[in-house]
C-alpha cells in the first residue's frame, strides 16, 4: 500500500482510531517495527505464543474480574 492511500485510510477513520495507526503504513503502531499487516500478524503470532506458553508457567494472579483479564492482555501482547 503506497503511503498515499494508507494516509488517506487513516484520516477517514475516526480520530480515537486513526491515532492507533502509524500514518506511513496505515497498520497499527506497534514495537515491533512491522511496516506490512502480514509482518505485523506474523510478528504477533510468534510473540503471543511465546508469552501465553510463559503465562502457563507464571500465571497472574485470578481474581476474577476485568483486572484479571487486563493483566492477562498486557502479558500475552505486551512486545507487540
Amino acid at each position: 500500500m503506497s503511503s498515499a492511500a494508507a494516509f488517506a485510510r487513516a484520516t477517514a477513520l475516526p480520530e480515537f482510531v486513526a491515532s492507533y495507526l502509524d500514518p506511513d503504513t496505515g497498520i497499527l503502531r506497534n514495537l515491533d517495527g512491522a511496516v506490512s499487516s502480514d509482518d505485523l500478524a506474523a510478528n504477533e503470532s510468534e510473540l503471543a505464543a511465546f508469552r501465553a506458553i510463559e503465562l502457563l508457567r507464571r500465571p497472574v494472579k485470578p481474581t476474577g474480574n476485568l483486572r484479571q483479564l487486563q493483566s492477562i492482555y498486557q502479558r500475552v501482547l505486551q512486545g507487540v
